[in-house]
């Protein structure tokens, strides 16, 4: 059941005396609701990446093995519906040999932990979701946790 429209006004009234100093921080500002709602957004957007991810690599490894140029066959899917941020930024590094994640493995774990709680509340059943948190526990188990970020 969604929030009475005073409940909305009450928790929208600090988000709005708070927007200019969130408008200096990002581009896009969005109040996503109620308690834990930003954290579930979150946990889609990492979704959304984990999936494009998981796709990019297996389209560069389907292409190195049929032979492709890799670099113009990047080029020619860039401009059409496959056009993301990851072919744009990731994909190159890869054919670079490198395979920094940009990000903290144990950061990387937190969410998907929390993917993993969210699961059991809401009862939903993801391939994606479900593959990205059990792959982060080798990497914190192996110390792999402490990587640093690189940009």
């Amino acid at each position: 059941m969604p929030p009475s429209r005073s409940w909305w006004e009450a928790t929208a009234k600090p988000v709005q005396a708070v927007m200019p100093l969130f408008e200096l921080l990002g581009k896009k500002i969005v109040h996503q609701g109620g308690p834990g709602t930003g954290q579930q957004t979150k946990l889609c957007n990492q979704i959304v990446i984990a999936g494009t991810m998981v796709g990019v690599c297996e389209s560069l490894l389907y292409g190195y093995k049929a032979g492709l140029d890799l670099n113009r066959m990047l080029d020619s899917i860039r401009g059409g519906a496959a056009a993301c941020w990851t072919l744009d930024n990731l994909a190159p590094r890869i054919l670079q040999r490198n395979f920094d994640p940009g990000f903290l493995s144990s950061t990387s774990s937190k969410i998907w932990g929390s993917r993993s709680r969210s699961r059991n509340v809401w009862g939903s059943c993801c391939p994606v979701s479900r593959w990205c948190t059990s792959s982060t526990r080798p990497s914190k188990r192996s110390g792999m946790a402490v990587v640093e970020p690189t940009r």
